[in-house]
This record gives C-alpha cells, structure tokens and sequence, in this order.
C-alpha cells in the first residue's frame, strides 16, 4: 500500500509490534541459553545475552527497515537498548554482592 505521491509507503508499522516480535526473540534465546546451561555452553550465552542479542536482532531490524516497516524496526531497538541497560544493572547488582 503506498501514498498518493509514491514515495513512501502509508503501513509503516508499528513500535509495539517491533517491540514485541524482538521482545519475543530475546525470551526464545534466553531460555535456549538456560537450557543449554547444563552442557556449560549456556553460561557464556547467559553472561554476555546483553550484547549478543544483537546477532539476531540486527537481522529483524534489518528485514522491517527493507520491508519499509520503520517504525517497528524502532521498536526493536528499543527492545534492545531496554535489554542492554537490565543486564547492566543485573551484572552491577551481583557485583555489589558481599559473597564469602
């Protein structure tokens, strides 16, 4: 669907919709990398999910941008900076732990 000018189309999608389809990916990815904690390749998938998460996300933002959806490619990287910043407060809360 296009506008009367041709020149972008009206469906831009939406950040909810952005949003949750990256919101879904990273809980996927989050409980495989628990699963997968088991045989010890997890732990690392665990520890740094905050910046791996961009190894699909990426992707999906790219597929909206080229499907002229910004405003959900918006919304994936809101996902992703939101997912970012909760694992850096969860890493500096452990790290503020007195653990002998």
């Amino acid at each position: 669907m296009e506008s009367p000018d041709n020149t972008q189309p009206t469906n831009r999608g939406s950040l909810l919709h952005g949003f949750l389809v990256a919101a879904g990916w990273n809980a996927l990815a989050i409980a495989v990398s628990v699963a997968l904690m088991s045989m010890v390749i997890g732990i690392p998938l665990v520890a740094g999910f905050g910046l791996l998460q961009f190894a699909w996300l990426l992707p999906v933002r790219a597929g909206f941008v080229k499907a002229g959806k910004t405003e959900s490619a918006k919304g994936v990287l809101i996902t992703a900076g939101i997912t970012v910043l909760l694992s850096a407060a969860c890493w500096a809360s452990l790290g503020n732990m007195n653990i002998h």
